[in-house]
């Protein structure tokens, strides 16, 4: 997901995803000093209640950016995915409740 702001989901299930369950990252283009996040396209807070990801082939829930933040993940259930839970670019981008 990416430019994604103030949005609430609630009871979503994911079940054998090739790679991650959630993905956020902020969108890129090229410039002449190399890649740059676009302004604006980063995924902020967002709210997960009830998120369930299962034997999923990356994490549970990957957040690729330090741009993302103030995301929040409600009764989180995630279980036997190969990378684990939670993937985060930084400490502290997610608050698990």
């Amino acid at each position: 997901m990416r430019a994604s702001r103030g949005n609430q989901f609630c009871n979503i299930s994911i079940h054998n995803s090739r790679h991650y369950g959630v993905f956020m990252a902020h969108a890129e283009q090229q410039t002449p000093r190399g890649w740059e996040p676009v302004p604006r396209t980063e995924c902020a807070q967002n709210s997960f209640t009830n998120l369930a990801a299962s034997d999923c082939g990356g994490a549970a829930f990957r957040v690729n950016n330090i741009t993302c933040t103030n995301n929040v993940i409600i009764r989180p259930g995630f279980d036997g995915n190969v990378q684990g839970g939670l993937s985060l670019a930084q400490p502290d981008l997610v608050v698990v409740q």
